[in-house]
């Protein structure tokens, strides 16, 4: 039961970590899904800065 309690001990803080457990970075993964903004705002950035010159 010693050894038992030991690890019950890191097992409950690592399951629930206080960086973010309410909601995580939600906005990160689904933009990665869609790969198409990110592409397109890059993209179209050089050469519009190009143009303006």
């Amino acid at each position: 039961p010693i050894y038992a309690n030991r690890f019950a001990v890191p097992t409950y803080a690592a399951k629930q970590p206080q960086q973010f457990p309410s909601r995580p970075p939600p906005p990160q993964p689904k933009v990665s899904s869609q790969g198409n903004l990110i592409p397109a705002r890059p993209a179209p950035a050089p050469p519009l800065y190009s143009s303006l010159t």
